[in-house]
């Protein structure tokens, strides 16, 4: 494809005018514009900090359970139902253990942690 003084200007002409046309769309709605961006920047903060509050809080929650727990086994406390004033254990999550095979023959064992 050749250029010629009169494609160029052509698509100049083009060029300018989708300018002019962002240029207007811009100043006639620069409020929505920036209401919308308000609107995705707080949505988007609160998402991440819930999410990161909510992580660290049941981080928080199993290492302050395991430390109690260990705290009480080296001070000699019993640990289980009968520290529990004969209230029944708890379920263990996620049963035995599961094996499952690949098709390539590998094997490998599945066990939920509480």
């Amino acid at each position: 494809m050749s250029f010629t003084t009169a494609s160029l200007a052509e698509a100049r002409s083009y060029a300018e005018r989708a300018r002019a046309k962002m240029r207007e769309f811009r100043s006639e709605n620069s409020k929505k514009i920036t209401a919308g961006v308000a609107a995705v920047e707080t949505t988007g903060t609160a998402y991440a900090f819930g999410f990161g509050t909510g992580a660290m809080a049941s981080c928080a929650y199993r290492y302050g359970h395991r430390l109690g727990e260990s705290m009480a086994i080296t001070a000699g406390a019993k640990v289980g139902s009968s520290s529990l004033g004969g209230a029944p254990p708890a379920p263990q999550l996620g049963g035995a253990p599961r094996v499952f095979a690949t098709p390539n023959g590998q094997q490998y064992t599945v066990v939920q942690h509480p």
